[in-house]
């Protein structure tokens, strides 16, 4: 879940940043940014950020981020907090109501 790294989507509006916080905001992540690629591979879509996402290395630390601000592109590198990986899935089991 990119939510763990502080990135937070205007997902309607494809890969434009909504807000950032923690680790998306120290690498200098903006809201109103634009996502163009993540561990130096291109995406054009939501679908191809989640593919790579979670094809990332387990034992990555940094990632790479590309993205279009005021009509200029900037790489950005973010710091991957401890088990960027793990997502809690326990309220599955709590709820019948799927988040």
């Amino acid at each position: 879940d990119l939510k763990q790294l502080g990135i937070f989507l205007d997902v309607p509006k494809g890969l434009v940043v909504d807000k950032v916080e923690d680790k998306a905001a120290e690498a200098g992540l903006r809201a109103g940014d634009t996502i163009q690629s993540f561990d130096n591979k291109p995406v054009v879509t939501f679908a191809d950020l989640q593919y790579l996402w979670g094809k990332l290395d387990r034992d990555a630390t940094q990632v790479r981020i590309g993205v279009l601000r005021q009509g200029k592109s900037k790489k950005l590198l973010m710091n991957l907090p401890a088990e960027w990986w793990y997502i809690d899935t326990g309220h599955r089991y709590w709820t019948v109501e799927p988040m």
